[in-house]
């Protein structure tokens, strides 16, 4: 059963332009979330691991996984996406 890919960043703004440029790649996919990991006390970190089905319609041998890092700083309500 597929899980919801959901990276917890309402109320949040990208620190850098690589971050939002990659925050919007991940998000215009179709991605299946296989694994997750918030950080438990309070939420800082998020790790994804998921599957791009778009990547059978596009360029031959792109990875069909991605892994996927975002760090939020609580203080000033902004993230890195990696």
């Amino acid at each position: 059963m597929p899980v919801g890919l959901d990276f917890r960043l309402d109320d949040f703004e990208p620190a850098d332009a690589d971050s939002e440029y990659a925050k919007q790649r991940m998000w215009s996919g179709d991605l299946t979330v296989l694994a997750q990991h918030h950080t438990a006390l309070n939420c800082s970190h998020s790790y994804v691991v998921a599957h791009d089905g778009s990547v059978a319609w596009g360029v031959p041998g792109e990875p069909q996984i991605v892994a996927i890092k975002v760090a939020r700083d609580l203080s000033q309500s902004t993230f890195t996406f990696e």
